[in-house]
């Protein structure tokens, strides 16, 4: 499992940002000008990932983040088995006070995202034990009406709603998680329902490519701003189609694939929808 996971998350993690800093050199030795990571203080930043990278580098701290959390939860599942055993509802519950105390903290450096594991870890367990119920069972119903009333009776009472994980901020504390995971149910009751109007490949590929888009669609959006080039939608739409593109040509060797993408040499995406939990 470290292992598979070292090659699918570490290894584009170490990639991609080696490929924005040669970028950033690139970028600013062509026109006259010292990269700003030339400074240790940055360079450290960018080492250390987490709440320490800032604009075009900030989506990084995801993935290390990602890492952390998935080597824990499956060792928890190693332990304790099913996510509806009275230990591992203990454990999501450690994980949300936890999250709770991390977000009273004044001061919380998060080197490569290790402070949002806590709550990373509880999306984990809250997603595991939706897949055993399934998103349409009555439970989950309940769970969206009540965060949903909850929340408009705290909105009601002056609290601030607010989610960053990568700070490790929650707003209000734990019904701001709650409510995260009560919106992501919705999302999804809207996903099923409108499945039907969109291409099912198309939405596939898209989906494969999401890595790519994650780390490149910012540091490209800053770039943009900084050539001054402006105007939101059409920002968003290039910073959207240059990873996109940039994906498909990473498909195109055995090394891209592997280093940047997380998969195998000889893989290639995959003809066929997927519905496999374990991936």
């Amino acid at each position: 499992m470290v292992e598979r996971r070292i090659k699918s998350l570490l290894v584009p993690y170490m990639s991609f940002v080696l490929l924005l800093l040669l970028a950033d050199v690139i970028k600013y030795m062509g026109f006259g000008l010292i990269p700003w990571y030339w400074k240790l203080k940055n360079l450290f930043g960018v080492a250390l990932g987490g709440t320490f990278t800032v604009e075009r580098f900030g989506p990084i701290w995801f993935l290390t983040c990602l890492f952390m959390v998935t080597i824990s939860y499956n060792y928890a599942i190693g332990k304790l088995g099913s996510p509806a055993t009275l230990k591992f509802v203990l454990l999501a519950v450690v994980s949300v006070a936890i999250a709770t105390l991390i977000t009273f903290s004044p001061f919380k450096p998060s080197p490569w995202g290790l402070l949002t594991v806590p709550a990373a870890f509880f999306f984990f367990w809250a997603g595991h034990v939706l897949a055993g119920i399934g998103i349409g069972n009555r439970r989950a119903i309940i769970f969206v009406l009540v965060v949903l009333l909850l929340s408009y009776a705290a909105y009601q009472c002056g609290s601030a709603f607010k989610l960053n994980m990568k700070d490790c901020k929650v707003d209000p504390p734990v019904l701001g998680l709650f409510l995260a995971a009560a919106l992501s149910l919705i999302f999804m009751w809207l996903s099923r329902l409108l499945a039907p109007l969109f291409n099912e490949r198309l939405l596939q590929i898209l989906g494969e490519c999401t890595l790519t888009i994650m780390m490149l669609h910012q540091y490209v959006h800053y770039s943009l701003e900084e050539f001054g080039i402006k105007g939101v939608w059409l920002t968003v739409t290039i910073s959207f189609l240059i990873p996109l593109g940039l994906h498909f040509i990473l498909l195109t060797t055995p090394a891209t694939r592997m280093l940047f993408l997380g998969r195998s040499p000889t893989s290639f995406p995959s003809k066929k929808v997927s519905t496999s939990l374990s991936s």
